[in-house]
Order: structure tokens, then sequence, then C-alpha cells
């Protein structure tokens, strides 16, 4: 009697986990209960793998690694590194250009303003 009963609780317990392991999955997608059931199983109840599929049907799919040449990895490095220097000098450029019109602002010659707009457009 007491194997019977043992079988009976843990068959409870199995559709209680199911049905909380559904709802879970009903809530998280716009899945019926019988295409989120369908789902579980297909994935062996792995609802990590349940929501993956959801949101990217090919999420188990390996990228394709990028097989460049030394040569072209070299010239991507030495190109990325140019284009950072430039992005860097340019905007220390424009910041002096801001520093200078904020000084420019500041003071309150007009004469003195037009040689400081002549030599901030000369930088």
């Amino acid at each position: 009697m007491y194997k019977g009963s043992k079988q009976i609780s843990s068959a409870v317990i199995m559709e209680k986990k199911r049905n909380i392991l559904l709802n879970m999955i009903m809530r998280q997608t716009n899945y019926t209960e019988k295409k989120a059931l369908n789902e579980l199983k297909k994935w062996n109840y792995n609802t990590l793998h349940v929501m993956k599929a959801y949101l990217n049907p090919e999420f188990q799919q390996k990228k394709q690694p990028n097989n460049k040449s030394v040569n072209q990895r070299m010239m991507t490095e030495i190109r990325l590194f140019c284009d950072k220097g430039t992005k860097i000098y340019n905007m220390k450029q424009e910041l002096k250009i801001q520093n200078a019109l904020r000084e420019l602002s500041k003071s309150s010659t007009t004469s003195d303003n037009n040689e400081t707009i002549n030599t901030v457009i000369n930088i």
C-alpha cells in the first residue's frame, strides 16, 4: 500500500511541475497550452530552450567564423587604429574651437572678436 501511494504522490507532483512549466511558457510566449506542451516535450522540458526557440528559432546554429587571412586582419587593425586616432584628433580640434568661442563670448571688444574668429577659423 505504501508503494501505491508513493507512485500516486509522485505522479501528482510531476503533474504539478508540468503545469507550472506550462503556465510559465504560456505567460512568456503567446503559445496555447497545446503548443506549449508540444514545445516542452520537443525540448525535453527544458524551458530555457523553449524560450530561446520562441525568440530565435535558429538559436542552435553556430555562427560561421570569419576566415580572414593574416594580411586582412593586420590591415583591418591598422585601419581601425588610424580611424581611432583621427576621431580623437577631430574631437580635440572641436574642443579647441569651443573653448575659443567660449573665450570669445567672454571678451567684450568687437575688434578682438574678429581677430579671434579669424584665428579660430584658421585652427
